[in-house]
């Protein structure tokens, strides 16, 4: 048996050596003696690449390579399984009992045992922010791991690589909660369905009105729920839909659609008031050219004609003016309808000073 060489303490410190500088990369060997910085020469900095399930830096994502930030899905937990089943069995059971002419069923359905569900569900909805380790099972455990599992061991699945961490501290707003996309597109839908179902029974048709609730109440109503969860998301997923507010845009496009609503109204007014100032004093005129004794009245006459004339034309515009001060208190409005009252007068006091110079004499 061979005996081992031996080697002192500095030939193996000269081994080590060797060995490093033989299997360290070239990016990291330097030789020669250190030279001082220069802006042109490259860095290396080092970079922690330690990454959690609960924490992801998206820049550390970014340059460990993996064609961009780790998609973001939310949890199916056992609280919002019961919320999507509760809402499709409840409406698939209204449906079936209308179609089936059960009323008193689907009124039951959907007056009480839709409403205790609602009730039920909206009070365990609050605690989902604030559980204890105790309802862990209730509201933290993520249910599609099973489902995973299963496509895994019968389809050969694997479970895509996304992330379900969730932001519960909520919106950060002062005054009012921010408008973003998903809650205006919410809103619309609500009202679109309401007013569609409302024409349609107002219509007699109801066939269509329950096939609008079943297909809007189902089906619509479950992915706006799962929807509504990305909103809730640790990496802020589609911000342009859950985390701007247009809340600004919207007022400034309220604001000047109620002046420009406002303006046209009072044209319509003034011109309202004209048409029909020049329409009672045009029927006056050919009422008195018509007459055959007219021309033989006194001058009295004639005065009294004028006046009754010039409180035709003001008629109009008395009803504008009151209308506009009822709607509006504020003092440009009034004024203006008073510009308004005064042209009325104005067109009928030359209505009748024609009338005087040509009509009577």
């Amino acid at each position: 048996m061979a005996a081992l060489p031996l080697f002192s303490q500095a030939e193996l410190s000269e081994l080590d050596n060797q060995r490093r500088t033989q299997y360290q990369p070239a990016w990291i060997s330097r030789t020669g003696p250190p030279t001082e910085y220069s802006p042109s020469e490259p860095t290396i900095e080092l970079v922690n690449l330690q990454t959690s399930r609960t924490s992801i830096d998206i820049t550390t994502t970014f340059l460990i390579g993996a064609g961009g930030p780790t998609p973001w899905h939310p949890k199916l937990t056992l609280y919002r399984l019961l919320v999507i089943l509760s809402t499709v069995g409840v409406g698939v059971a209204k449906e079936v009992t209308s179609y089936l002419n059960l009323t008193y069923a689907s009124i039951t359905l959907e007056w009480i045992l839709g409403v205790v569900l609602f009730l039920v569900l909206y009070i365990l909805g609050i605690f989902e922010l604030t559980y204890t380790r105790r309802l862990a099972w209730f509201f933290e455990f993520d249910y599609l791991d099973y489902w995973w599992k299963f496509l895994y061991q019968f389809a050969g699945t694997h479970r895509p690589s996304y992330t379900s961490d969730e932001n519960n501290t909520g919106d950060d707003f002062s005054d009012h909660p921010p408008m973003t996309g998903y809650r205006l597109l919410i809103t619309s839908t609500v009202f679109g369905v309401g007013i569609t179902k409302s024409v349609l029974v107002y219509g007699n048709r109801q066939t269509e009105a329950t096939t609008v609730e079943c297909v809007i109440g189902i089906f619509v109503a479950t992915g706006l729920y799962w929807l509504g969860l990305y909103e809730a998301s640790s990496t802020k997923v589609y911000p342009a839909f859950f985390h701007i507010d247009y809340s600004p845009g919207i007022t400034y496009l309220l604001t000047t659609g109620s002046n420009i609503a406002w303006f046209s109204l009072h044209l319509i007014g003034m011109a309202l008031a004209a048409g029909l100032t020049c329409a009672f004093s045009f029927l006056v005129l050919l009422h008195e050219c018509t007459h055959t004794r007219f021309r033989h009245r006194s001058q009295m006459h004639i005065h009294a004609r004028r006046k009754s004339l010039q409180a035709l034309g003001a008629i109009p515009c008395l009803a504008h003016w009151s209308v506009s001060g009822q709607i509006s208190g504020s003092g440009h409005i009034q004024r203006d309808s008073r510009k308004v009252l005064a042209s009325g007068f104005l067109i009928s006091s030359k209505r009748a000073v024609f009338l005087s110079e040509e009509g009577f004499n």
